[in-house]
């Protein structure tokens, strides 16, 4: 079962939303002649569009591993979550896109686990991120009805779902296609960060699922650098990929569940609140 990705509704929303234009813009652009148009870079751009489908369609979501964890009674922990004060702060674009990811698996993470107050909670504060971001209106139609289960842990679950099944409908344009990474970006990351906090003992007995989910994190770190690295003509996104290079570093030497001990899995667990540091400051 692929889990719900509400964030990444908002991403696909987001390069819906730059496609239609004003009608005075696209007059203008119709005016232009079409072959001063530098096909080499539309094709660079298509290619980076093919790349953001693949990050997101094809490797399974990361809110798995919460799930899984949830499924082996690791306790909540609400002290972990990105405060919902903080939103206010958040001024910048990428600020905005990032820390709707984060908060979208933070309102995931409580859904799992019951924790309906929490989830309310964070859901209003994506919806308030999603304003931010002028995309109020095709957030709202992801999640109509969320309000109406406040206490029914699988409503809130399928309504997520709901999203992410509608993110294909929505990715029918790139020209917000470094905002739609960047929220991404900060799904993995908060959804890394949670579960790097959470667990402690790789040798721990029937916990071999779980730790298998860690290591098959390294990919999504791997994608999200080669997506990075075709957008470090941005500030952001440059910075973000030096971060990221550093997160990867830390996976070094993993690549089964053998290779994890305490002291690796430490190290994982640093480096992660490192990036994610970084994003909600």
């Amino acid at each position: 079962m692929k889990y719900s990705l509400l964030f990444l509704g908002l991403g696909a929303a987001l390069l819906q939303a730059c496609s239609g234009g004003d009608d005075s813009r696209q007059q203008a652009a119709d005016t232009a002649a079409t072959a001063l148009i530098d096909t080499s870079v539309t094709k660079a751009t298509e290619q980076l569009s093919r790349k953001f489908f693949y990050t997101i369609g094809e490797l399974p979501s990361p809110l798995e591993l919460l799930d899984l964890i949830n499924r082996k009674d690791i306790a909540y922990n609400s002290s972990l979550l990105n405060p919902t004060e903080r939103a206010d702060s958040y001024k910048t674009g990428f600020q905005k896109a990032v820390n709707y990811g984060i908060y979208g698996v933070d309102m995931s993470y409580a859904a799992f686990y019951g924790q309906s107050q929490d989830a309310l909670n964070y859901f209003s504060t994506t919806r308030q991120m999603a304003k931010k971001l002028g995309v109020e209106q095709p957030f709202e139609e992801f999640v109509k009805g969320v309000d109406q289960y406040q206490s029914e842990k699988d409503s809130l679950l399928s309504i997520m779902d709901r999203a992410y099944a509608g993110i294909q409908e929505y990715l029918k344009s790139n020209h917000r296609l470094e905002v739609a990474a960047h929220v991404l970006t900060g799904s993995v990351i908060e959804s890394q960060y949670l579960s790097l906090s959470l667990l402690q003992d790789p040798s721990a007995p029937g916990q071999e699922q779980l730790y298998q989910r860690v290591v098959d994190q390294k990919k999504y770190v791997q994608n999200l650098i080669d997506l990075m690295s075709d957008m470090k003509e941005y500030p952001s996104s440059a910075s973000l990929l030096n971060d990221l290079k550093g997160l990867l570093s830390a996976y070094e030497g993993i690549n089964a569940v053998g290779d994890l001990t305490k002291e690796k899995l430490a190290t994982l667990q640093q480096s992660v609140t490192t990036v994610r540091n970084n994003l909600v400051k």
